[in-house]
């Protein structure tokens, strides 16, 4: 199923990172300096230590008080050059489908920029990872409707194949090593991560829904749209309002 890579690096011209440290769920982050936005405050919720808080300067393309910047090399990840890219794609495509950012502008190394950035709007709400300890019965089946809703409607997104995004045209490729099928990219997370804390029988299982949904995948002959990495973490919700 299509899905965008997120091990790349990416830059803009105009970007400094200066000595100021935020936390960003309790990873240290310098904070840059990038043409066009001032006040960048480390967003907390994500684990790439990419993601900022700005205001717009006065000429800057932003008719926002407030907008979310995406610096890539910012963190402790690396990614390519094509990041930026994707995901404008990505969030051009799904624009008016699911609640997503608009897209405010983007910058790529592979037109001249010396870093990558993404701008987009913030979505109101707190997320989901701090709602779900105190939210009762009631709540939680509200919650996993609409979530659930919402990735109904990315099935419903059809692409022309299956691979990994290599540009903001969204042109498809192969995927990633390991990535061939979900088994096999559970075991390879499963060496390189927290999912190592997971007991044995608890990995079993997840290798076994891995298995159960790749035979699924197998038989279908269309390929649609799917998120890579919807964590609870980074999915804001708005739980009282109805």
């Amino acid at each position: 199923m299509p899905r965008t890579d997120a091990r790349h690096n990416w830059a803009t011209r105009g970007l400094e990172v200066g000595p100021n440290a935020g936390d960003t769920g309790g990873m240290s982050t310098s904070v840059p300096t990038v043409r066009g936005y001032h006040d960048l405050r480390p967003l907390p919720g994500g684990h790439s230590g990419e993601m900022f808080l700005a205001r717009p300067d006065g000429d800057a393309a932003a008719p926002l008080d407030e907008v979310v910047l995406r610096i890539y090399g910012a963190g402790h990840r690396r990614r390519g050059p094509e990041a930026p890219g994707v995901q404008t794609g990505v969030l051009r495509l799904v624009s008016g489908l699911v609640p997503a950012p608009r897209l405010v502008e983007w910058r790529s190394v592979e037109y001249g920029a010396e870093t990558g950035l993404l701008v987009m709007s913030r979505l109101p709400g707190v997320p989901l990872v701090d709602v779900l300890p105190t939210a009762t019965d009631a709540l939680q089946r509200r919650l996993g409707a609409s979530l659930g809703e919402a990735l109904g409607r990315l099935s419903g997104i059809a692409l022309t194949g299956v691979g990994s995004f290599l540009d903001h045209r969204l042109t498809l490729g192969p995927y990633p090593e390991h990535a061939e099928s979900l088994v096999g990219w559970f075991d390879h997370l499963h060496r390189n991560t927290e999912l190592e804390l997971l007991y044995p029988h608890e990995a079993d299982a997840v290798r076994l829904l891995c298995a159960r949904a790749e035979t699924l995948l197998e038989v279908s002959p269309r390929a649609c749209l799917v998120h890579g990495d919807l964590s609870a973490s980074q999915r804001p919700v708005r739980p009282r309002v109805r």
